[in-house]
């Protein structure tokens, strides 16, 4: 896993590891990415098993959380002041995460925050009225 960065993502249900088995079939197996929902867990423990997915990062963080708001948006949030080098996304889709995966060994900084960010807006479109 070396020159990956870390990856958590965090969620209600079913939603986190659905979305990484989703990405997977696109993007290839991933290492060094921990899935966390919130089922049957309560506030406090879910924020417990958040701080034991950081651990053993050591090149920086990425929090990907489905929803802003919610609860584990708010535990998630709680542990940006104990790591500064945290990222902290929310909204999390299959368009962001594909992307992030696909440049989290070649990227870092702003520039794969950049495109990250980017890629899941994109992903967002009306085909509609």
């Amino acid at each position: 896993m070396s020159g990956c960065i870390h990856t958590v993502i965090a969620g209600h249900g079913s939603f986190p590891q659905g979305l990484l088995s989703a990405a997977e079939r696109i993007a290839g197996r991933q290492e060094g990415v921990v899935i966390i929902s919130n089922d049957e867990l309560s506030a406090p423990a879910f924020q417990e098993k958040l701080k034991q997915g950081l651990t053993g990062a050591n090149n920086g963080v990425y929090i990907f959380i489905d929803i802003a708001g919610g609860s584990c948006f708010t535990a998630a949030r709680s542990l940006i002041p104990s790591h500064p080098d945290l990222v902290f996304i929310t909204g999390v889709n299959l368009s962001m995460l594909v992307t992030y995966l696909s440049y989290r060994t070649r990227l870092s900084g702003e520039e794969l925050l950049r495109k990250t960010i980017e890629a899941g807006q994109r992903g967002i479109q009306n085909f509609g009225k």
